[in-house]
């Protein structure tokens, strides 16, 4: 359960004729080329393809234009699909050739954006574009702003479990469990004293079978693997961008426990909202612990 990050922006053009996408790509170039990329493709069947890379790679589609008489899928049937898979893309159709009923089936079926005929004026083009970058960016905000309100009060809830357990077993499965359902960062290692001074190591993964071997290498060589940790991880308590993984330290009432380090496998950077997740998970963990280890010397002073 992350949020959203800045991401690179997209936009796609779809034609069959070839000379056609070169003008819009020039003519889009000159106005967004330093915000947004462009994408072109010669059917519809290419841009869907183009649309299924770009989400994977975590590229965001800002605006659709296409042709409506193209071999194969026309231009309202892309529309359609696009709105399907992503209702908030700005969709503009771009033709000399549309059918009053093709438009009316993309405004209807597929939330079309602006109908523009061909030849076009650049300016139009351009002002079109303008003000649904402005519309998608506007929507954005407002989901942001929702998703927060949704995330704070699920973190709050999160935090809430994590202080309510006053045993080590207790806290360290809730803690793996909300660790890895918010943050989603694939491995994280908490290494703290007890209430007997002796360290303890926690290996948590998303994958039990990843967590199996890392802690089946801590118990073949407990040394270098603590060794290891230390020297791979940075020292550095702050966000630092591209990173896939950093450490932080467990602190409560001034008190030094240890510290949890977080990390991504394969290099997958770590984005600053897992870095401020784990933070205030983080915290309240810390403060559980140092609560569990003083009623637990209490108890045994009685």
């Amino acid at each position: 359960m992350v949020g959203f990050e800045n991401r690179r922006k997209v936009i796609l053009c779809v034609d069959d004729e070839k000379e056609v996408l070169s003008i819009l790509a020039h003519q889009i170039r000159v106005k967004f080329g330093v915000d947004y990329e462009i994408e072109l493709a010669n059917s519809g069947d290419e841009a869907l393809e183009i649309i299924e890379e770009l989400d994977e790679d975590g590229v965001e589609l800002m605006a659709l234009i296409t042709d409506q008489i193209m071999p194969g899928m026309k231009g309202d049937e892309l529309i359609i699909k696009i709105h399907q898979m992503d209702p908030e893309v700005p969709k503009i159709l771009l033709t000399g050739q549309a059918s009053i009923g093709a438009v009316q089936n993309a405004i209807n079926n597929g939330s079309l954006f602006r109908y523009i005929s061909k030849p076009w004026e650049a300016n139009d083009l351009i002002l079109t574009l303008d003000l649904a970058s402005k519309v998608t960016e506007q929507k954005k905000q407002i989901n942001q702003y929702k998703y927060t309100n949704r995330l704070l009060k699920s973190i709050s809830k999160a935090t809430l479990r994590i202080s309510a357990k006053n045993n080590f077993e207790d806290l360290i499965r809730e803690f793996k469990k909300v660790f890895h359902t918010f943050t989603q960062i694939d491995r994280f290692y908490l290494f703290f004293f007890d209430e007997n001074d002796k360290h303890q190591l926690i290996i948590s993964s998303d994958t039990p079978s990843d967590a199996q071997q890392l802690e089946d290498h801590y118990a073949s060589n407990t040394k270098e693997f603590l060794k290891s940790l230390d020297r791979n991880f940075p020292k550095e308590g702050f966000f630092v961008s591209g990173k896939s993984k950093f450490r932080l330290n467990l602190v409560s009432m001034n008190q030094d426990y240890g510290y949890i380090y977080a990390e991504n496998r394969e290099l997958k950077p770590i984005s600053e909202t897992q870095f401020e997740l784990t933070k205030i998970l983080k915290g309240q963990f810390s403060i559980s612990l140092n609560n569990i280890i003083l009623n637990s010397k209490s108890e045994t002073e009685d």
